[in-house]
């Protein structure tokens, strides 16, 4: 097209071009949209036209930074700002809805499936934040991972640049152009992404359900149980719990994402040791995978 394009829809409401489209539902759906797609016109001229040589993001990275740019304009349009630990009341608020997408998305991450249908197995392990286009991923609905790489950019921005917001996310489109997702952020926050990752991985099942815990594990933009507990029961995390004492479980998880599991007694508990094998075999992890085991002790 030679030019920075963006199509949206227009109000077409007898559906003569294709679908049916009424004058509000547009009105309802395009401000988001344009925040959205903008963001890739951003990044793609930015990235590959401006600084010349660049590559295009990862797509969570692409995928997250549009989504967290949707709540950023719904901010400005609203007057709302980041740090309020907003809940369900804040997050539904529209149309137009500009939170509900990474809100309604990070859900499906936890085997929300959009309707009230029971909870999607086998997740978030099966998920990942590292999405892609190529279908469902796993057991998880594809678009699941505009929820999780929305929440770990929002987590990044309120955990690390709470002051600058937009210096960070101008560092991700412009600091690294040849750098397309974990080892950009690695560049720019100077943090290995290893120990972002775990800590964001404890951090969305603490947020606002365990108290005391450091900041590293909250969440200060978004009360977590809340928004999602209002979309449905089936898109808050629901870990299996084990009592102190042997137990065994098999889990398998994707790169990308975390198997959560909860170990909890009552009153006096003996030591427990904990012990990871690969597969069924009980063999030690080859070097072909590099697992990451958190712990967050409550109480």
């Amino acid at each position: 097209d030679e030019g920075e394009i963006f199509y949206g829809y227009v109000p077409d409401p007898s559906g003569d071009f294709g679908n049916s489209y009424s004058r509000q539902s547009v009105v309802n759906f395009l401000p988001v949209l344009i925040a959205h797609e903008f963001t890739h016109n951003i990044q793609i001229s930015r990235r590959t036209v401006v600084l010349a040589g660049g590559v295009f993001p990862a797509s969570w990275i692409a995928e997250g930074q549009a989504t967290f740019a949707e709540e950023v304009v719904g901010h400005a349009h609203t007057g709302n700002s980041a740090g309020n630990n907003y809940g369900s009341s804040i997050a539904i608020a529209g149309p137009p809805f500009w939170y509900w997408q990474g809100i309604t998305k990070l859900g499906y991450y936890f085997g929300y499936d959009g309707s009230g249908a029971p909870r999607i197995a086998n997740t978030p392990e099966d998920c990942t934040l590292f999405g892609d286009f190529s279908g469902n991923i796993g057991s998880c609905r594809t678009s699941g991972f505009y929820g999780s790489s929305w929440s770990m950019l929002r987590y990044l921005t309120d955990r690390l640049y709470s002051a600058d917001a937009s210096a960070f996310h101008k560092d991700i489109i412009s600091s690294n152009p040849s750098l397309r997702g974990v080892e950009n952020i690695e560049a720019i926050t100077s943090l290995e992404f290893e120990t972002l990752f775990a800590q964001w991985g404890a951090m969305l099942y603490t947020d606002d359900w365990v108290s005391g815990v450091p900041s590293e594990l909250t969440f200060p933009s978004w009360d977590l149980p809340d928004v999602l507990s209002r979309l449905s029961a089936n898109a808050t995390l629901d870990p299996p719990v084990r009592a102190f004492g042997a137990f065994t479980d098999s889990r398998s998880v994707r790169g990308g994402s975390h198997a959560y599991t909860i170990v909890s007694a009552a009153g006096n508990r003996p030591s427990l040791a904990i012990r990871v094998r690969d597969g069924g075999d009980g063999i030690l992890i080859g070097t072909g995978m590099t697992p990451i085991l958190w712990i967050v002790r409550v109480q």
